[in-house]
Protein backbone atom coordinates (compact mmCIF):
# COMPACT_ATOMS: atom_id res chain seq x y z
CA UNK A 1 0.00 0.00 0.00
CA UNK A 2 1.63 3.08 -1.29
CA UNK A 3 1.43 6.42 0.81
CA UNK A 4 -0.11 9.66 -0.60
CA UNK A 5 2.59 12.40 -0.64
CA UNK A 6 2.65 14.35 2.19
CA UNK A 7 1.21 17.68 0.93
CA UNK A 8 3.43 20.67 2.85
CA UNK A 9 4.98 23.63 2.10
CA UNK A 10 8.68 22.40 1.36
CA UNK A 11 11.48 24.19 0.94
CA UNK A 12 12.01 23.79 -2.70
CA UNK A 13 8.66 25.86 -3.06
CA UNK A 14 9.63 28.77 -1.02
CA UNK A 15 11.53 32.21 -2.79
CA UNK A 16 14.11 32.71 -0.31
CA UNK A 17 16.89 34.05 -2.42
CA UNK A 18 17.99 37.97 -2.07
CA UNK A 19 18.62 38.66 -6.05
CA UNK A 20 15.46 36.70 -6.97
CA UNK A 21 13.32 38.15 -4.42
CA UNK A 22 15.05 42.29 -5.90
CA UNK A 23 14.40 41.31 -9.40
CA UNK A 24 11.02 40.27 -8.84
CA UNK A 25 10.22 43.41 -7.13
CA UNK A 26 12.19 45.29 -9.89
CA UNK A 27 10.77 43.91 -12.93
CA UNK A 28 7.66 41.82 -11.76
CA UNK A 29 4.05 42.39 -12.54
CA UNK A 30 1.50 43.43 -9.30
CA UNK A 31 -1.58 43.24 -8.62
CA UNK A 32 -2.52 45.17 -5.20
CA UNK A 33 -5.30 44.48 -3.36
CA UNK A 34 -4.85 45.51 0.20
CA UNK A 35 -3.57 43.82 2.26
CA UNK A 36 -2.44 42.13 -0.19
CA UNK A 37 -0.24 42.36 -2.97
CA UNK A 38 0.78 39.94 -5.29
CA UNK A 39 3.73 40.02 -7.66
CA UNK A 40 4.51 37.49 -10.03
CA UNK A 41 6.86 36.89 -12.98
CA UNK A 42 7.47 34.15 -15.48
CA UNK A 43 11.23 32.75 -14.66
CA UNK A 44 13.47 29.11 -15.29
CA UNK A 45 14.10 27.81 -11.93
CA UNK A 46 16.68 25.32 -10.96
CA UNK A 47 14.71 23.48 -9.03
CA UNK A 48 11.76 20.65 -9.68
CA UNK A 49 8.87 22.58 -8.51
CA UNK A 50 6.80 24.16 -10.58
CA UNK A 51 6.32 27.39 -8.52
CA UNK A 52 8.06 29.85 -5.62
CA UNK A 53 6.28 31.60 -3.17
CA UNK A 54 7.32 33.85 -0.50
CA UNK A 55 4.96 36.17 1.89
CA UNK A 56 5.66 39.18 4.05
CA UNK A 57 2.81 41.21 5.46
CA UNK A 58 3.66 44.08 6.50
CA UNK A 59 3.60 46.17 10.08
CA UNK A 60 0.97 48.74 8.17
CA UNK A 61 -2.11 46.89 7.67
CA UNK A 62 -1.52 44.32 10.81
CA UNK A 63 0.60 45.77 13.58
CA UNK A 64 0.15 43.00 16.26
CA UNK A 65 2.86 40.38 14.91
CA UNK A 66 0.04 37.69 16.22
CA UNK A 67 -2.16 38.83 13.30
CA UNK A 68 0.35 39.11 11.24
CA UNK A 69 2.12 35.49 11.91
CA UNK A 70 -1.84 33.47 11.87
CA UNK A 71 -2.25 35.60 8.25
CA UNK A 72 0.97 33.95 6.75
CA UNK A 73 0.37 30.41 8.05
CA UNK A 74 -3.00 30.90 6.63
CA UNK A 75 -1.66 32.02 3.05
CA UNK A 76 0.94 29.10 3.46
CA UNK A 77 -2.08 26.77 3.91
CA UNK A 78 -4.13 27.80 1.36
CA UNK A 79 -1.17 27.79 -1.80
CA UNK A 80 -0.07 24.24 -0.08
CA UNK A 81 -3.96 23.49 -0.58
CA UNK A 82 -5.03 25.40 -4.01
CA UNK A 83 -1.74 24.84 -6.31
CA UNK A 84 -2.01 21.74 -6.91
CA UNK A 85 -5.86 21.57 -7.47
CA UNK A 86 -4.81 24.42 -10.13
CA UNK A 87 -2.42 21.76 -11.59
CA UNK A 88 0.21 24.26 -10.59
Amino acid sequence: MSEAPRATFRKAERLCSRTVIKDLLATGRAVNEAPFRLIGKVMTLESPVPAQIAFAVPKRFLPRAVDRNRTRRRMREASRVLLPLLGV
